[in-house]
């Protein structure tokens, strides 16, 4: 599908017409509104796109944030689907609720990224580099290509979404797990399109709440920051969880220092080696 277009650069006003900011989140996780929206404001006082709040049925009173009831808890995509559904712009920059903002955003580079994703018709640019991008955009120095068949080419960090492209991607009864490898592998169908910046836009880092629990170290943060936290709502990871979920990164991190093709081949290398080391086993039994 070529989608290019003619789009010059934005003035203020037409930004607002362009894009527009959706945090798609659940009642159940509306205990971090709060310390998301303080931080949001915070560290970005000056977005210029009208900011929306999914949610099944609770309110959140703000003044620069608007809802949008839809959805079912128990069917992630679909939920999100109708959330995306009811906004009305082209674009939409999705970010989840537990991605805090720790430091200010530049705009410039926001609408930079937004201008560049609407003038190369692609579907995606992804403002954070967890992957990141393979191979340099030519004329867009600042994003680079995420190869056709690229693990998680579709995720969940925060992206700036052709919204179009993003609803041709969903599938009602998925999961958020599901939707980051499932629509990877649909997103074959689109061989180009997709971005990613070569250094972080966002500033969140990465997530205060892993699996519905706060991480130890994020706990600590927020909570000395007098944002809001709730943590009656929600436990915080044990020691021995949080110890368990640094290793699994660390390894993740050693890994990722490979390119991906590489790195499908090593896993599937050692896949080899567990299946002939489980038929030997079996040889021997018998």
């Amino acid at each position: 599908m070529n989608t290019k277009s003619n789009m010059k650069p934005l003035s203020d006003s037409d930004l607002r017409a362009a894009c527009s900011v959706l945090v798609p989140s659940c009642d159940a996780y509306s205990d971090l509104w709060t310390p998301f929206f303080a931080q949001f404001w915070k560290h970005w006082p000056d977005c210029p796109f009208n900011v929306y709040l999914g949610s099944s049925k609770l309110e959140f009173l703000h003044p620069k944030v608007k809802m949008i009831h839809a959805g079912n808890e128990r069917n992630w995509s679909k939920q999100v689907r109708e959330q995306v559904e009811a906004i009305k712009t082209p674009y939409v920059l999705l970010s989840l609720e537990d991605f805090f903002l720790r430091r200010p955003v530049p705009t410039d580079r926001v609408r930079s990224c937004l201008e560049a994703l609407d003038r190369l018709g692609g579907h995606m640019v992804r403002l954070v580099r967890r992957p990141g991008p393979d191979k340099v955009v030519p004329d867009s120095p600042e994003l680079g290509t995420i190869d056709c068949g690229a693990p998680y080419r579709v995720s969940t960090q925060t992206a700036i979404w052709r919204k179009e492209s993003l609803l041709a991607l969903m599938r009602p009864d998925e999961s958020i797990w599901e939707f980051e490898i499932s629509a990877s592998i649909r997103s074959s169908s689109y061989r180009e399109g997709f971005f990613c910046v070569w250094s972080d836009v966002m500033t969140y880092d990465h997530h205060v709440v892993e699996r519905g629990k706060w991480f130890r170290s994020e706990a600590r943060r927020f909570g000395r920051a007098g944002i809001g936290c709730d943590f009656s709502k929600r436990p915080v990871m044990t020691r021995a969880e949080a110890l368990r979920w640094h290793c699994s990164i660390n390894q993740s991190r050693l890994l990722n220092l490979l390119p991906w093709r590489q790195r499908r081949q090593l896993v599937r290398f050692v896949r080899s080696i567990d299946l002939l080391g489980l038929m030997g086993q079996r040889g021997t039994r018998l």
